[in-house]
């Protein structure tokens, strides 16, 4: 499977299991309900969030491991920001993905610092010497990333830790409903190809 694939199908797989209990076939398209433990996440939101963030730091020169790892961890860290902070998941998605693009104001709610000062702060704790300014498109962005992730310790698995809160809870029968017409519109869908 993972000579066949790639590693980051698998691993795109994985965490779309993990997030919201779907099995999602790329080669198809096709997503198939699991049945098994996951964070309730709706499954349309994680996969257009992860196409955003992948076509993002494929713009900036990022390729596969590092764009997937990318998207992987700002998916996983919008969820647990949500779930802390008791927000929508769709919007701290978007604050994440304007964050990754430079948007510091995007990020200062959950006092996170990426200004060119916060950027150079993290540099050199890893010790890069070189100016900001004078860094890639593509090296600002996983300096963003770093920052990001570096800077939101307090919110790491909030969601599995939280996931039986009364917000949590809600947001997880919310996705349900969700899953639930992805369900009936699978099975009404070849009856609709047949008819027409």
């Amino acid at each position: 499977l993972v000579r066949s694939r790639g590693l980051g199908d698998v691993y795109k797989r994985q965490l779309q299991k993990q997030l919201t209990g779907y099995d999602v076939d790329y080669n198809t398209g096709d997503a198939t309900n699991t049945f098994s433990h996951n964070l309730g996440l709706d499954l349309t939101e994680v996969m257009n969030y992860n196409a955003a963030i992948a076509q993002i730091t494929n713009s900036a020169g990022m390729l596969g491991e590092t764009s997937i790892a990318t998207s992987k961890a700002l998916t996983m860290l919008s969820a647990d920001w949500a779930s802390l902070a008791n927000l929508d998941t769709a919007d701290v998605m978007q604050n994440f993905q304007s964050g990754l693009v430079g948007q510091s104001r995007a990020l200062y709610k959950y006092g996170i610092d990426i200004t060119s000062a916060g950027l150079a702060q993290t540099a050199m704790n890893h010790g890069i010497t070189e100016s900001i300014k004078n860094l890639s498109q593509q090296s600002k962005m996983q300096l963003r990333v770093l920052t990001m992730l570096e800077q939101s310790k307090v919110a790491y698995s909030d969601l599995a830790k939280t996931i039986n809160s009364p917000n949590n809870q809600l947001r997880m029968l919310d996705a349900g409903f969700k899953k639930l017409a992805l369900s009936i519109g699978a099975l009404f869908m070849p009856c609709l190809l047949y008819t027409s």
